[in-house]
């Protein structure tokens, strides 16, 4: 039976999606943000049982001629195919089968994987000091250091630190 997907819209199933698988990731808050960008796309209008693959590699394209990277564009058909899935097994939602994963992924470049060098490294530091950031130097000196993403960094808080005293009371 077709009628729940005719009467489902994209956007209402990414929406509870959102609400209800979403938080339950480790990448919650990325994963909020990812979705409400993609909610703002068009396809997002169309009902789940009018949705094809022709439909999302136009979608892909589309994407792609406004410069948006093939990760991100990625990013999104992987999330359609997530909320597809969560609307055969959870919500009981027939769908004869899922269209965005029988998208090919777009090929992503390579990481550069680059290193800076230690005159770049100093040139950073010494132009954070310029910064009204005051965290600026402290996030960049620990972004080096540990390799973490900006991201990660952000999403640091006080109990993701192991306090220590040495005397200093460096914290």
């Amino acid at each position: 039976n077709m009628k729940a997907a005719m009467g489902m819209s994209l956007r209402t199933l990414l929406e509870s999606y959102r609400e209800h698988v979403t938080p339950t990731k480790r990448g919650a808050e990325e994963e909020t943000y990812k979705i409400n960008k993609l909610l703002k796309h068009e396809i997002t209008k169309l009902s789940i049982a009018r949705l094809t693959v022709l439909k999302i590699k136009n979608f892909q394209k589309q994407l792609s001629q406004e410069n948006k990277q093939p990760s991100t564009i990625n990013k999104y058909v992987s999330l359609i195919k997530m909320a597809l899935n969560y609307a055969v097994n959870e919500l009981d939602i027939y769908l004869p089968k899922n269209v965005a994963g029988a998208v090919k992924r777009l090929p992503e470049p390579e990481s550069s994987k680059e290193i800076i060098t230690v005159e770049e490294e100093e040139r950073l530091i010494r132009l954070s000091y310029k910064s009204k950031a005051y965290y600026l130097r402290a996030a960049l000196i620990m972004g080096i250091d540990t390799g973490a993403r900006r991201s990660e960094i952000l999403r640091l808080n006080l109990n993701d630190v192991d306090s220590f005293n040495d005397g200093t009371n460096a914290l």
